[in-house]
């Protein structure tokens, strides 16, 4: 009977040790497991983060084109503006010149 009851106590010895082993395999899984997460939520973190920089630098350069235009504008029409006047001024400069220029020769 003493031999029966240290191979019973022997028996549970060996199934404890076979249980903690599987402990410790399923906690070491479990931290890898757990890391595996970790990445992955963290890049899907830094892709949103990306993802949020980028619509909001699209957004600021609509806004600042938005803004601009009315100066595009402006500018577009003052230099048409200028080029009008410039193309008035060539006549009278035409013949200002040529003035000059028969004047210098007519009288030399």
């Amino acid at each position: 009977m003493a031999l029966e009851v240290i191979n019973t106590i022997e028996s549970a010895e060996q199934e404890a040790h076979e249980i903690i082993k599987k402990a410790h395999i399923q906690a070491r899984d479990m931290v890898n497991q757990a890391e595996k997460e970790y990445y992955k939520v963290i890049s899907c973190a830094v892709e949103d983060a990306k993802k949020q920089a980028e619509d909001l630098i699209k957004n600021a350069e609509q806004q600042a084109d938005e803004q601009l235009m009315p100066l595009r504008q402006q500018n577009k029409q003052r230099c048409m503006e200028i080029r009008d006047m410039a193309s008035k001024n060539m006549d009278e400069a035409v013949s200002f010149i040529m003035g000059r220029v028969v004047k210098a020769h007519g009288n030399g």
